[in-house]
């Protein structure tokens, strides 16, 4: 009988995994040989065409065929029996880890190469292992399946959002001649509101109560940062400080935001509809406020073209730092507008209000290292103002960088009167020196 996948075999939804006992490895003497029976065991039973009524008999049986000659104690027997079980219910060896809150990104280069995030620091996982690249694959089909994905010959490279909002990137060959290559960045449950990102030391208090005030007075606003900088979830975090009574409509290439209210509308892009026509779709949607996840060449133009026509937004772009956020958003609204650099940039300093800069720094941790502003155009180039900026970084014994927030309040902002005249006067507080 030819070899049947998991999926094939069970033909079942899929369930939350059961965690077990599965205790420390110190626990289990013969490492090798619980190694050996979990390889055994889930190349047997893909071997063999069972029913799916009767699945915990089944597994226990398997067990007992394969370990009646081996002297192995209960609680192996239970460990085995979990690994097993999280092959059929679960995600086989990433069931625990993508259960785990504390884990925020997994990385798989092999079979035996599986890097985890833990505590923003990127770890080797020596607890987990596949069989082989088939084995991988198998697993990766199973997390794909609940969106509609699929990763094989045909479609070597896989980008995309699981149910809970973590996103996946998967490739094998011909892309990846080595096999299966799978990157996931879960989606952080633990980071929700202002005070969290005051907890773990993304921002400051006066930084928090200033972006409040800001958000509720409709400052346009763009956030900038790299791949996995903790941009969505600033922005995110951004969003629910949006009042309630507001029409707002969020506009992504992939599901991320997580805002709740009565009068909130999500629109998806897709490579059949241009960006533009979306955003230009929702400008005519009595939208209170615009929110896009991801600017873009197609939609940059009419992004900046929104903000300067009084329609509030909030923005995020890829950008390196605070002044390529600037460089970034004007190439990309050349590349659609007819306008000169000239008039770009004056459209970029009538149109945004503040630009957030957000960055991973080398010990894992994560900053807003500038809420700036744009506040002329010299030389042919806007220039711009820090409010906040995060400086003085230094390296500690341990490998840690600090450093400390500078809070400029010897310039008044272009934005502490906006907010002021749109009825916020408690700002003149923070800037009184």
């Amino acid at each position: 009988m030819s070899k049947k996948t998991l999926t094939q075999i069970f033909n079942i939804k899929r369930v939350k995994g059961k965690l077990g006992n599965t205790l420390d490895s110190e626990e289990y003497p013969n490492k090798t040989l619980l190694d050996e029976l979990r390889i055994s065991l889930i190349n047997d039973i893909m071997e063999k065409d069972i029913r799916t009524d009767n699945l915990n008999d089944f597994i226990k049986e398997e067990i007992d065929e394969h370990t009646k000659d081996l002297d192995i104690t209960n609680l192996e027997r239970n460990y085995l029996y979990t690994l097993i079980d999280n092959e059929i219910n679960g995600f086989g060896p990433l069931t625990e880890v993508l259960d785990d809150d504390n884990i925020t990104e997994i990385l798989i280069n092999g079979p035996k190469e599986v890097y985890i995030e833990l505590n923003n620091e990127l770890i080797k996982d020596e607890t987990i292992n596949f069989i082989n690249n088939e084995h991988i694959l198998r697993t990766i089909r199973r997390v794909l399946a609940p969106i509609g994905l699929r990763l094989d010959k045909d479609n070597p490279l896989v980008d995309g959002r699981l149910l809970d909002g973590s996103r996946i990137n998967a490739i094998t060959s011909p892309i990846s001649p080595k096999g299966p290559i799978v990157t996931i960045k879960k989606y952080n449950t633990k980071l929700k509101t202002m005070d969290d990102l005051i907890r773990v030391g993304t921002l400051t208090k006066d930084m928090a109560n200033f972006l409040e005030l800001a958000i509720k007075a409709k400052l346009n606003i763009v956030i900038s940062g790299t791949p996995f900088s903790g941009r969505t979830t600033l922005l995110n975090i951004l969003a629910k400080e949006i009042p309630s009574e507001e029409r707002v409509i969020i506009i992504e290439d992939a599901p991320e935001l997580t805002l709740e209210g009565n009068n909130i509308i999500s629109l998806e892009t897709s490579k059949n509809l241009d960006d533009e026509r979306v955003i230009e779709t929702a400008r005519h949607m009595h939208s209170d406020r615009i929110i896009l996840g991801k600017v873009s060449t197609e939609s940059a133009n009419i992004a900046l073209e929104t903000m300067t026509s009084g329609i509030p937004s909030l923005i995020s772009l890829h950008a390196s730092s605070i002044n390529d956020a600037v460089d970034t958003l004007e190439k990309l609204v050349l590349t659609r507008s007819v306008n000169t650099r000239d008039i770009c940039l004056e459209e970029i300093l009538d149109g945004v209000d503040l630009i957030l800069q957000i960055k991973k720094l080398p010990d894992g941790k994560r900053k807003i290292t500038n809420i700036a502003e744009p506040s002329e155009i010299k030389d042919n180039k806007l220039e711009l103002k820090n409010i906040f900026n995060f400086n003085n970084i230094k390296v500690t014994e341990k490998g840690e960088l600090t450093g400390v927030y500078n809070f400029n309040k010897e310039r008044r902002p272009r934005a502490l009167d906006k907010i002021k005249g749109r009825g916020y006067p408690e700002i003149e507080d923070m800037f009184k020196k």
